[in-house]
């Protein structure tokens, strides 16, 4: 009954795990005319410019005019060089008197399919792939680190009684041999006296290894709730990105960086030593 259950919390987690990981790293794909490209999520748009979010989650401009195509998925090397190779071509295949307005067409993008550049399933499906990662990105770094660690010792912690269950099952099995090979089949049960201490042992090893295991189930279904509820208060977090693109939100923030040039905020103070800068600042926006 108890390896019943554990294989049904596997499956759970494993299921989701597979679901979250799969939407969370499916980034859009902008291709540039001059050979680069950027991977991000598009979040808004106008005439003449698109807004993106980086991987790296800064916020960027592009002029329509350096974009040569944005494919909805990641593509692969070939896929990029067959789609250059395409888009390329109808450009050249114009009427030499229309090249240079095409250049200056302005490319149609579907518009996102939210209107916030924040949800709370981009918390929720973070935590789902990799316990911890939600609050880690939503900037609750202490609280995502913690579940981490929680997450991975009570991993280990389930390996090490795995390990205990078996040894105590081996020792069990070993000793049941010898009571047949000592006293045989006994009227008077000396046999299973001989062998009680060790099944107990192997019964209580059992016990802690369904334990740890229910345990994993515990700490991974806490940190995921908790994720939802971190999540519904950061996309409603008044945010804005400053000139290098860092996010600024209301209030104090700590931020630990090599040589990071200061922003005109109100509140600022700055700790340096040895090339390495930490700022700490309290943000008023406007």
């Amino acid at each position: 009954m108890n390896q019943v259950i554990q294989k049904r919390i596997l499956y759970f987690i494993l299921s989701i795990l597979f679901f979250a990981s799969y939407e969370v790293f499916a980034v859009q794909t902008i291709l540039l005319r001059n050979g680069g490209k950027i991977r991000g999520d598009v979040v808004g748009q106008n005439e003449k410019s698109i807004q993106i979010v980086t991987e790296e989650g800064k916020k960027m401009t592009l002029s329509k005019r350096t974009i040569l195509k944005v494919i909805y998925k990641e593509i692969t090397t070939e896929e990029e060089k067959k789609i250059r190779q395409e888009e390329e071509k109808k450009i050249q295949e114009k009427p030499p008197e229309t090249k240079e307005e095409v250049k200056e067409e302005p490319i149609f993008i579907p518009p996102p399919t939210t209107t916030s550049g924040r949800s709370r399933w981009s918390i929720v499906k973070r935590s789902a792939a990799l316990p911890g990662w939600g609050h880690v990105h939503a900037d609750r770094k202490i609280t995502g680190y913690t579940y981490a660690g929680i997450f991975g010792l009570s991993i280990v912690g389930a390996a090490v009684t795995y390990n205990q269950a078996q040894h105590a099952k081996s020792e069990y099995d070993s000793r049941v041999m010898q009571s047949l090979v000592f006293f045989g089949p006994s009227p008077v049960g000396f046999g299973r006296f001989y062998t009680e201490g060790k099944r107990s042992a192997y019964k209580e090893s059992v016990t802690r290894a369904n334990n740890a295991i229910a345990l994993i189930g515990v700490v991974y279904l806490t940190q995921l709730i908790h994720a939802y509820f971190t999540g519904m208060a950061w996309e409603k977090e008044e945010v804005v990105f400053n000139q290098e693109g860092l996010a600024l939100k209301k209030g104090w923030q700590f931020f630990p960086s090599f040589d990071l040039p200061s922003t005109e905020l109100k509140g600022s103070s700055a700790l340096s030593s040895n090339g390495v800068r930490a700022e700490l600042r309290f943000n008023t926006l406007y």
